[in-house]
């Protein structure tokens, strides 16, 4: 993850390691182990995402959050979730927000807001389609709030992924779909909570290197798109 130039490199196992790093001036720090606290009992799996980024506030804070959901059953409330602030390099437990995290899809920041991919489920493994929700994190006052997908053709978590385009979180598919004939972003107006088309794109106007692979807008010029794919490729459309 990388916000405003620090990275924040971690490992994704039951032996977790954070460290931060700062490019510009060659310094690394190596953040606090969150599960020397925990209190519950787990099983071997953990599922876990990472996110930062720095709050609105009068005295903006750098923090991080960390899902984490170490069960078997996938159920709903056994999501928990911890914030550090760097000020104080300490963790502590906040709300849950009551809902699985997707963990294939990394976090993303905009303006005080941590966004992922979430879903409600009882029973449901991560193998099997799940439908899915846009959850906003306000890192100032440390609540959750959640954004319905139910107007998207495509909510299923597998599919779909997001970035910030013109400003705004925006929710695209992962890949270029033999079936349909246009690549469409959809962006969320927050004060509406609602979301709407962007960008409509046809599907011809992508060459071939960038069907059967994961692709993702990056950014906006002149009202033109510019794509990226897993190969690293660049086109704009």
């Amino acid at each position: 993850m990388v916000h405003d130039g620090l990275f924040c490199i971690y490992t994704k196992t039951n032996d977790l390691k954070f460290n931060l790093v700062n490019p510009a001036t060659n310094s690394r720090r190596i953040l606090p182990d969150p599960t020397s606290t925990l209190d519950e009992v787990y099983g071997q799996s953990m599922y876990s995402l990472l996110g930062i980024g720095r709050e609105n506030g009068v005295i903006p804070k750098y923090k991080l959050l960390w899902f984490f959901q170490c069960d078997d059953k996938l159920v709903n409330e056994s999501t928990r979730c911890k914030v550090l602030s760097l000020d104080s390099n300490s963790w502590r437990y906040v709300d849950p927000p009551n809902c699985r995290i997707y963990c294939d899809q990394p976090i993303i920041h905009l303006d005080g807001v941590l966004y992922c991919f979430s879903f409600n489920s009882e029973e449901m493994g991560y193998r099997q389609p799940c439908i899915c929700n846009l959850l906003a994190f306000d890192l100032h006052t440390e609540t959750f709030h959640k954004y319905s997908t139910q107007d998207l053709e495509s909510r299923d978590c597998q599919e779909l992924s997001m970035c910030i385009l013109n400003h705004r979180p925006c929710i695209f598919k992962k890949r270029l779909g033999n079936n349909d004939l246009l690549f469409k972003i959809w962006g969320l107006d927050i004060n509406k909570s609602s979301w709407e088309v962007l960008y409509s794109i046809e599907f011809s106007c992508f060459p071939p290197e960038f069907y059967d692979r994961f692709i993702i807008p990056v950014a906006t010029i002149n009202d033109h798109v510019i794509f990226s794919n897993s190969c690293h490729d660049i086109w704009p459309c």
